[in-house]
C-alpha cells in the first residue's frame, strides 16, 4: 500500500493563478447538489461517482468535452502533479479514455461577509465511501490493457482554496495518519461537538488540507469530507480531485 502523504506542489502566486483560470471558466462549472452541504456546489469535469454511476455513455459524452477544455486550460498544473506522483509512486499518466481529474468547487466569493452555522446532520457519517469507482470502467480498462491491479486504487486532493477556517478529510486510516492531525478551527470543532463520537465505527483521523498541497492517499480507506460547523458565506472550498488505477504497471489517473 502507498503510504498516504501531503505534498506541497504550488506556491502561493501559483494557486493564485490556477484558480484565475477557473474563475475565468465560471460559465462552464457544473452546478452540483448535495443535501448535506447548505451552500453553493460546482464541478467542472465528468465524474464517475455520479455520472457514470447514472450512464456511462453520458459519463464519456461529458468527459469528451470537458478533457479538451481542461488540457487547454491546465495542462501545465496536470504535468506538475504527474511529476510530483512519478517521483513518489512510480510511472502516471492521465488516461486518456476517462475523464482527466476535475474540480469541486463549494461556496461564493462575491457575497457578504458573515458567520454562518453549516448543516453536517448526524446521518452525514453514512456517506463515508471508499474509492472503488473503478468498477464503472472496469471492462473499459481490461480491454485496452493486459493487466488491471483493482487490488490497490489511489486518490489525490489538490487544494486550491479551503474556508478560512479550515477543511480536510476525515478518513479511516487505523490511526496510519494520526500524525497529520493538528488544532485547526473546523478540527476542534468536530472534536468539540462529538461528531465521531458514540458510532458503531471507530473515529477517523481529520486530515487538514493545506492550499497548494496535494493529499495522496489509498482509496482503500474509509473516509469523507470532513464536517463543518462554522464557515463564512464568502469562503470557498476548490480542489483537484483525481484517482487511479494500476494499469500495465502504469497509475492511470482520471476523474
Amino acid at each position: 500500500m502507498v503510504d498516504p502523504k501531503l505534498i506541497e506542489i504550488l506556491s502561493p502566486s501559483e494557486t493564485d493563478d490556477y484558480l484565475s483560470r477557473l474563475f475565468y471558466l465560471r460559465h462552464e462549472w457544473r452546478s452540483w447538489t448535495d443535501g448535506d452541504i447548505n451552500m453553493p456546489y460546482y464541478v467542472m469535469g465528468a465524474t464517475s461517482y455520479a455520472d457514470a454511476r447514472k450512464d456511462k455513455k453520458i459519463y464519456y459524452k461529458i468527459k469528451n468535452y470537458y478533457n479538451k477544455i481542461l488540457l487547454e486550460n491546465f495542462s501545465d498544473l496536470y504535468e506538475k502533479i504527474l511529476k510530483e506522483l512519478n517521483s513518489y509512486i512510480g510511472p502516471s499518466e492521465l488516461e486518456d479514455c476517462l475523464a482527466h481529474p476535475g474540480f469541486h468547487i463549494m461556496g461564493d466569493r462575491d457575497v457578504e461577509s458573515r458567520l454562518i452555522d453549516m448543516n453536517f446532520p448526524d446521518t452525514y457519517i453514512n456517506k463515508r465511501h471508499r474509492d472503488h469507482i473503478y468498477n464503472y470502467h472496469e471492462d473499459l480498462l481490461k480491454n485496452k490493457y493486459s493487466e488491471v491491479d483493482t487490488s490497490e486504487n489511489l486518490s489525490f486532493t489538490l487544494s486550491l482554496k479551503l474556508p478560512r477556517n479550515g477543511s480536510g478529510l476525515s478518513i479511516w486510516s487505523d490511526g496510519l495518519l494520526k500524525h497529520l492531525e493538528s488544532d485547526t478551527q473546523f478540527e476542534l470543532d468536530i472534536k468539540n461537538n462529538s461528531f465521531y463520537k458514540d458510532k458503531d465505527i471507530p473515529e477517523p483521523e481529520v486530515v487538514p488540507y493545506r492550499e497548494g498541497s496535494m493529499f495522496l492517499f489509498s482509496g482503500n480507506f474509509y473516509h469523507q469530507v470532513a464536517p463543518l460547523y462554522k464557515c463564512y458565506s464568502d469562503d470557498m472550498r476548490v480542489t483537484l480531485q483525481g484517482h487511479a488505477i494500476l494499469c500495465d504497471n502504469v497509475w492511470k489517473w482520471y476523474f
